[in-house]
This record gives C-alpha cells, structure tokens and sequence, in this order.
C-alpha cells in the first residue's frame, strides 16, 4: 500500500511526536496481560480488525453454499457461521499473523443493546475457551483518530501530535510549497514503507474496506459532541444523538462561537433529554480540506471536512497539523441549524431558546410571552402527526381551576373539533370591525332570522301593491304585475336561506 505523496515518511516517524507506541511496545504489553489473565484463570480480550459485519444470517449462508464464494475456507468455524446471530462479525485478531483465516465474534451482550462496527474497525474481543469469540464494541482512539462513523485506528500509530517543526518544513510552509496532511489507512507504523504491518497481505483495513461481501457501512461526516460532566450521551453512526443532560444549545442571534456551550454552566432543576438528527447541519456543505489547500471554516456548529487518501470525505480531525483552526463548537446543540429535533426538559426558556419571538404573527388579540417551564418542542422542516384510521388525535390544554380550556381533537369518525372561550382565524391587517382589523363570523341563526325578516317586509309591501287604487284612475296594471312577479321571486329566494348553513362546520 503506498504512502501517499502528502504525509512524508519523515514527518510519520513514531516516537515521542505520536499518538500510539510501535507495535513491539503493544505486543509485549498485550502479552504482557495474557500471562496476568491467564494466571488468574480468565481470558483477555484481544484487539481485532473487522473483516465482515453480518447483519443478514441468511445472506453468509448463501455466500457459503456457492463453491467460489469469497469467504469459502476463510471461516475457521463454517458449521458455526450458519446459526448466527444478527451483528455478528467475521474478524481478524491483530496479533495473528500466520493465518488468513477469519475468526467468528458474536455480540458479547444480549441483542437487547446492539452496538455499531464497521469492516476496517478495531473491535475488542473476548475468548472464554468456547468456539467463537465474543466481541464487546470497537476500540477507542484519540481526538486525533476518534470518530463515529468510521474510526481507523492505526492512525494513531503515525499521527504527529503537532506539526513538525524542522527548517526544511518550515520553509516549504512559509514558501506555501509544502502538501497538506491528509489521513490514511496505514496497516500498523508506516505501512509499507518499511514500518511494522498489523496484518497479513490483503488482511488490512484498506484492503478489507474494498473487498466486503456483506453489507457496506454508510460513509458520513459526522459532528464531534461534547458532553457535559454527568451527560449521558448515545450517538448514532449517521449523525443522530440523544442526550440526557441539562438545557443548552446555541440559539438563532447567536454570533460568538470561541467555546463549547457545554462549558457554560448548567442550572439546577433543568434536566434535558435532546433527541437530534443533523447537528451542524448547513445548507451547503464546507470546501474540505485537500492536498493543496486548506478547507473553508464551517460556520456555527458545523464540522471542518478534509479529504483522505482515497478521495472520501471525513470530519477533520488534524486541522492543527494543517495549521487550521479548531471549531471549539463543532456538534454542539444548535437550535437554529440542527435539522431536526425532539426537546424535552424539565424546565427551559424554551421560546427563547428556538426565538420564537421572531416568528409568531402578532396575535388578533392580546399579546405573547416568552414562557421559561416545563417544556417540549419539535422542530424540523416537514412535521406530521398521523393516527391510524380507527385512531384519533387530541391536542388539549387543561382548564385547571378556572375556565381556560381549549382542545383541537380529531375524532376516529373524521369529525374535527376546534373548542376554546375565543377562536382567531386568519392574521392582522384587515379594516374589519373585530379585534386588530379582523373580521367577525356571522351566526347563522342570526343572519336567517334577518333573512326571514326582510322577505316578511318586502312580501307586506308587494300585497299591498297589489290591492293599491290611483284616485281617479283605479289600479296600475304595470305596479300590480311588478309586485307579483317580486312576490313570486321572493318565495323562491326564501328557500335559499336554509342552503346556507354548512352541514360540516359548526361553531358558536
């Protein structure tokens, strides 16, 4: 595997300026243990690379039963691969090196908690003398390395920690010749240009990540969280996260990023569980740092991007070694930009935090508040609330002590009911005579009774057109039939009255 022209091999020398040790420090200290685990009579675990995942029992039986499959010979235990369970994995150990054959890891807890590897990882594995392995969860990196969509841990094992500091580099900086630092996929220290090789010959993350069989991982970009002390956190592979923590987040005027929000200190009695999709989410996505140049900087909570050896893009997690800024809020709970979110807390200015002030339409009447309590919020672009057909939805607010009650429910017969003490439809603006220009509703009792009234007039008055005498010449035949004909009209008008009430909206 080739070392790539933007990282020299001066510059990823291990020692005291990297992350890892070298692999004969590992070896001797995981050796080292093995003997204290074995004297106490148990198992270690031991480091292992992730050949396959299988999330489909039935799809490694059928790579099986084909006679050149490509896992055919390559499981140790073939019988066992055929009675798997869900998330289970085809791995290599790290420190097995005379066979390419792949070992069995099923999950080490109950399927009640699955937990995420990728092919390519480093997952601890656990031996109790039985035949297979149990497999716990992939191994932890440095800030260097971590990332949850796709950690290569070897990286460790020639990341320097700051950039290197000789003449020679100094200069090309300062001439802007020198290429950029870029990630690998590195087999152990130096790869192939002469350090130690974790793995056998086609046995290394790179050439594992190209040959899967099974299903493939999707590639992200992913926010890095930063906790509170005393948050729980679980986060997804795709940029997804709950958290139970305490209220915070960035809100919409915000403008001065130079920290973390999780080191603003949290109130007492503010317990928050933060359920997010997309944090950092923006409408368009940085330039991402690249051989020749440095990336742009991701503006509010948004990640600085960098493309690996092979073209992908991932999170950047070297920008120092780049001479980049860090963004010190990268991930942080954001509820302007965050795509979507489910916010629940025990107490929170919650219409502070979203700015809803900025949003409401002023009210016909009266006026809004920002609210600090007990509060739930969802936000997202597109949000539907679906109840099954024999189902019902109801959106009620308690009258409590007084008489303040007010419900939207949508019965399971398809009947809506929008009750309260004052109901406002439309927005200001209007030269109507209610509240803020508004326009009344008419009642239709009201309007019939007018209705019926005015035809009861104009029907007395065409009667007694109809019965007038002109003194000296009698009665107008034209006045007469005039009135006749506005009677007969009249009594087909009236009848028109009762077609104006709805037979499907009702209110006061």
């Amino acid at each position: 595997m080739g070392t790539g022209p933007s990282t020299p091999a001066a510059e990823r020398t291990p020692g005291t300026d990297t992350v890892g040790k070298t692999a004969q420090q590992i070896q001797k200290s995981q050796s080292l243990k093995s003997a204290q685990g074995g004297q106490g009579g148990g198992a270690p675990f031991e480091r292992a690379l992730v050949a396959e995942v299988i999330t489909d029992p039935e799809k490694i039986i059928e790579i099986l039963d084909k006679e050149d499959g490509p896992l055919k010979g390559k499981i140790k235990n073939e019988k066992l691969a055929r009675a798997l369970p869900r998330g289970s994995l085809l791995v290599k150990k790290v420190a097995e090196k005379g066979t390419d054959q792949f070992d069995i890891a099923i999950p080490m807890v109950s399927s009640h908690l699955m937990m995420p590897a990728k092919v390519g990882e480093q997952v601890w594995v656990f031996n109790d003398g039985g035949e297979y392995l149990f497999w716990f969860g992939r191994i932890g990196a440095s800030g260097m390395v971590e990332d949850v969509n796709f950690t290569h841990k070897d990286r460790e094992l020639e990341t320097p920690i700051t950039p290197p500091s000789d003449a020679k580099s100094k200069a090309d900086n300062a001439k802007g010749t020198s290429k950029k630092k870029l990630p690998r996929f590195n087999d152990g220290i130096m790869g192939s240009i002469g350090g130690t090789k974790n793995s056998p010959k086609g046995l290394d993350a790179k050439s594992l990540k190209g040959a899967v069989s099974l299903t493939k991982h999707v590639t992200d970009t992913v926010p890095r969280y930063t906790p509170r002390p005393g948050d729980l956190a679980l986060q997804g592979s795709n940029n997804t996260l709950i958290s139970l923590g305490t209220d915070r987040g960035w809100k919409k005027g915000d403008e001065e990023f130079a920290e973390s929000n999780a080191d603003v200190d949290a109130s007492i009695g503010t317990g928050t569980i933060d359920i997010v999709a997309g944090r950092g989410a923006l409408p368009e996505a940085p330039k991402p740092t690249d051989e020749s140049s440095n990336g742009d900087a991701p503006s509010r909570t948004g990640s600085r991007l960098i493309k690996n050896e092979l073209g992908e893009t991932e999170v950047n997690k070297i920008p120092k070694l780049n001479e980049e800024d860090v963004n010190r809020a990268e991930g942080d709970p954001d509820f302007y930009q965050d795509a979507s979110r489910i916010y629940v807390s025990m107490n929170s200015p919650i219409d502070e935090n979203f700015s809803l002030a900025d949003e409401h339409i002023d009210l016909l009447e009266g006026s809004l508040e920002d609210k600090e309590a007990a509060s739930i919020a969802l936000k997202s672009n597109e949000i539907r609330i679906v109840a099954r057909e024999d189902g019902s939805i109801r959106i009620v607010k308690e009258k409590g002590e007084g008489d303040a009650a007010a419900q939207i429910i949508l019965n399971s017969d398809g009947t809506i009911h929008i009750q309260g003490k004052k109901i406002f439809v439309g927005e200001t603006g209007g030269s109507g005579e209610g509240p803020s220009g508004s326009e009344p509703y008419v009642k239709y009792s009201e309007l019939s009774r007018y209705l019926d009234d005015i035809h009861a007039a104009l029907n007395g008055f065409c009667q007694q057109l109809q019965s007038h005498a002109i003194p000296l010449f009698g009665v107008s035949p034209q006045i007469t039939a005039g009135a006749s004909a506005l009677q007969a009209e009249l009594n087909i008008y009236k009848k028109r009255i009762k077609k104006f009430p709805s037979d499907k909206i009702f209110g006061e």
